[in-house]
């Protein structure tokens, strides 16, 4: 009878246990271990797609290093800054774009990082960061995750202008960006503003996802389909933001239409050609695949990198 009892309690707790119910492995681990154990289910922390609830409120937390005094001092020097978006998985990326701002770049050129909390910057200036020169500062824009980089950068670039008032252009690369050469760079922005021309590839060249990007990018600055660019133009130069036209663009930009399809610098080049009368230009080759060849067969063609 005893046996019988045994072979029912073992069979029973089997099936207990493969029942896999929450009382049958907190019963195992207090068997096993004569300890309470806590039970956490993936659904607990998962994030559930159109679940939040969204807005567009315009939030910009600006650290106590904020922008440096060593720039906002000389801003009236400083026309050029660049703003450039950092977080973890770019930090290596980043520290080498600053050893060669710092080897090549002699002008009054400034670097702004643009980190999206306290804890990144914190974590990047005691790992990474080497203070190089006076003309790198680093502040904390709070993103919206629906897009994080293109508000990230957007927010920044209106900060940075609203803030420092002699700086007349804003440029917006991505951390793995390299400076290689001495030539100045303020000339060659000028000229690119001279032509008030955009060059893109043709989207026939292209896969559909870029004509969906154009098309998203354009919509929100209230530029439709009929009206759209032919070309795509996101590669086609570094972007670059002019305070003469940036709050123009800005009072445009409608926040409720971003997402991730939504590219900062396609929209601002579908505004100027839509309201401030500049040229596209189609390429038909893609301009980060280019060879000098290529370069050589499109006249007026001098991108920035």
């Amino acid at each position: 009878m005893a046996e019988d009892k045994e072979n029912i309690f073992a069979a029973t707790a089997l099936d207990f246990f493969r029942g896999h119910s929450e009382a049958g492995h907190k019963l195992f681990f207090r068997i096993l271990f004569d300890e309470e154990a806590t039970i956490i289910y993936p659904r607990d922390n998962m994030l559930r797609v159109s679940d939040g609830q969204w807005s567009t409120d315009k939030i910009i937390r600006v650290t106590e290093d904020g922008l440096k005094s060593a720039i906002t001092d000389k801003s009236c020097g400083t026309t050029l800054l660049l703003a450039v978006p950092v977080h973890p998985p770019k930090f290596n990326h980043v520290d080498k774009l600053l050893q060669s701002f710092a080897t090549f770049v002699h002008e009054n050129v400034g670097i702004v990082m643009i980190f999206s909390n306290v804890q990144d910057m914190q974590m990047f200036k005691l790992d990474f960061y080497t203070p190089l020169d006076e003309r790198v500062s680093m502040f904390v824009v709070s993103p919206d995750m629906r897009n994080p980089v293109t508000s990230k950068k957007l927010r920044a670039v209106e900060f940075i202008f609203q803030t420092l008032k002699c700086t007349q252009w804003v440029m917006t690369p991505d951390s793995e960006l390299l400076f290689a050469s001495n030539e100045s760079v303020i000339p060659r922005i000028q000229r690119l503003l001279e032509t008030r021309t955009i060059y893109g590839t043709e989207l026939s060249i292209l896969p559909h996802t870029f004509g969906d990007i154009l098309r998203a990018s354009c919509m929100a600055v209230g530029v439709h389909h009929g009206e759209l660019m032919d070309s795509y133009t996101w590669w086609s130069d570094l972007p670059l933001y002019e305070k003469k036209i940036f709050f123009a663009f800005m009072e445009v930009f409608d926040w409720r239409a971003l997402r991730w399809e939504v590219f900062d610098h396609l929209s601002y080049q579908c505004f100027k050609v839509h309201a401030q009368n500049w040229t596209a230009k189609k390429l038909d080759f893609r301009p980060e695949y280019a060879n000098c060849d290529d370069y050589a067969r499109t006249p007026g063609y001098s991108p920035l990198w």
